[in-house]
């Protein structure tokens, strides 16, 4: 059974964007079939890395890759661009490897975390030549392309869909697909809910990739002005492929992990960083006074409040924020609804079982 859409004709290797090698390189001799991992983005390897170690304890060989940086300079303006050298910093090496066209020849599977953009041609060229695809689900996603103003039709593309909980599951409805969960934020549900100490507003400001663009400059002056009044301190969490020049004085801040440990209340539009706000009990805002369309986030089930315009969220601002044990378990609901977080069996193992049982390595 192919996926809910037909693909592109790419028989030649050659119209694959090329890649390089991530981590571990040995030498090409000793590189038999195996597995390609494509990361596109540093958050992408608390999937791809558990999952490289599951298939190499079955004795499966696989090859964690990513597109290489593009040498044009107007390439390098693309959102996308930032994405890769985050995730080209999380690696100690000063020169990258390019994964050489001869080792397309013993690809036995392909394993991506988004199936359309860059990766779509990779997708196509496996899918001509017969060999099996995986898009694992890298988060919350607009899957009708409701605000995107673009046709992407994600995860609808490659052959099978590993979904990170029962929401994605039954969006892909029609679509070969499997329920297995994140790994990455299965892992932020076990840890323990940090202390209430030294709190601030948090702020994700997040306009990137062209999705609601037009929206960015009122929405942050917005918030900063609801901030203000209700008489917190803000700290903004950038996205790293939010354009500086939009905004210069928004300044690069802290990773998230770390704002979350000191956040009173997280305010947000569309994003993952939703559910890793709940799972980490930290209270949240959904702040849409643009009108997103998307339905992931439109029904919280208790588990935060919407606002819509400035006022709304200084009256939510305003108001002493719930202990963290309290937020999390009133988020129950909501993130059992949108996310696979518990079963005996991690979601690398259940990814690898469609993967042995697919492919021919």
């Amino acid at each position: 059974m192919r996926n809910c859409q037909l693909n592109n004709q790419v028989e030649s290797y050659m119209d694959i964007p090329k890649l390089e090698i991530l981590g571990s390189n040995p030498p090409e001799a000793e590189i038999g079939n195996h597995i390609l991992l494509v990361a596109q983005a540093s958050y992408h390897l608390g999937e791809l890395i558990p999952l490289q170690e599951e298939l190499q304890r079955r004795g499966l060989q696989s090859m964690l890759v990513a597109p290489s940086i593009p040498k044009k300079i107007l390439q390098r303006l693309r959102p996308s661009f930032a994405r890769r050298e985050e995730l080209r910093r999380k690696f100690s090496v000063k020169e990258y490897s390019l994964y050489k066209e001869s080792l397309f020849k013993t690809v036995k599977g392909v394993v991506v975390m988004n199936d359309w953009g860059t990766t779509r041609s990779t997708i196509d060229w496996a899918d001509s030549n017969g060999i099996p695809t995986f898009g694992w689900v890298e988060g919350a996603q607009d899957f009708f392309d409701a605000d995107t103003g673009r046709i992407r039709s994600p995860y609808r593309k490659a052959e099978h869909i590993f979904c990170i909980g029962p929401y994605d599951f039954n969006a892909l409805k029609g679509c070969n697909r499997t329920l297995v969960g994140s790994t990455r934020l299965r892992n932020i549900s076990a840890t323990r809910l940090p202390s209430d100490a030294e709190l601030k507003v948090v702020v994700n400001l997040n306009f990137t990739y062209g999705v609601n663009s037009n929206a960015r400059q009122s929405w942050i002056k917005g918030v900063n002005k609801a901030v203000k009044q209700s008489g917190q301190d803000l700290t903004i969490s950038r996205h790293v492929a939010e354009p500086s020049l939009r905004l210069p004085w928004v300044k690069q801040s802290d990773p998230i992990e770390s704002l979350f440990s000191q956040a009173s209340y997280f305010v947000t539009r569309f994003s993952t960083l939703c559910y890793e706000a709940l799972l980490r009990g930290v209270p949240m805002i959904y702040h849409n006074p643009h009108n997103e369309r998307a339905k992931n986030f439109l029904n919280p089930m208790g588990a935060y409040p919407i606002t819509t315009n400035d006022y709304e969220l200084y009256e939510a601002l305003k108001e002493r924020p719930l202990e963290r044990l309290t937020i999390r378990k009133q988020a129950d609901e909501f993130l059992n609804n949108h996310l696979h977080l518990i079963s005996e069996t991690s979601p690398a193992e259940l990814a690898a079982d469609v993967i042995c049982s697919k492919t021919s390595v």
